[in-house]
């Protein structure tokens, strides 16, 4: 399958907490509601921020996601697929203000109910690896 950054294939990839439209992002775990880069976890709420089906047909982003996932870009990292997945399905099915450090360590990475998010950065870690896979994605789509 092609890399979804090619052509008009992206229709939208994890940016910032933004409205979510036809061509535009996704709510992302890894920025800031400003659009900066965040290692806090907690910007993952979806509050104040549209439902990512209420403009985008649900069908269209899983699509889309399963794309992304088969691209060059996720060929080899499972955990971050796991990752994203996890972010996309649960902003999806309503839960995106439920997403919190510590749900995702547990749910995603296979922590022990004992996980400390302040101890082991492993959710802050791969959050800043899945952003750096998205960072080449967006540069080719935005104009010069």
């Amino acid at each position: 399958m092609d890399d979804p950054a090619s052509g008009d294939s992206l229709t939208f990839a994890a940016g910032s907490m933004g409205e979510v439209q036809s061509g535009a992002t996704l709510p992302s775990p890894m920025t800031s509601s400003s659009g900066a880069p965040s290692d806090n976890m907690d910007v993952m709420s979806a509050k104040g921020a549209p439902s990512a089906t209420s403009v985008v047909p649900e069908a269209k982003v899983r699509e889309q996601l399963d794309r992304i996932l088969q691209s060059k870009t996720f060929h080899t990292v499972e955990r971050l697929k796991r990752f994203f997945s996890f972010v996309v399905e649960e902003t999806l099915d309503g839960r995106g203000d439920q997403l919190k450090e510590f749900v995702v360590g547990i749910r995603v990475f296979d922590k022990e109910s004992w996980f400390d998010p302040r101890n082991d950065p492993i959710v802050r870690v791969q959050a800043r690896r899945l952003r750096a896979r998205f960072i080449p994605l967006l540069s080719r789509r935005r104009p010069a």
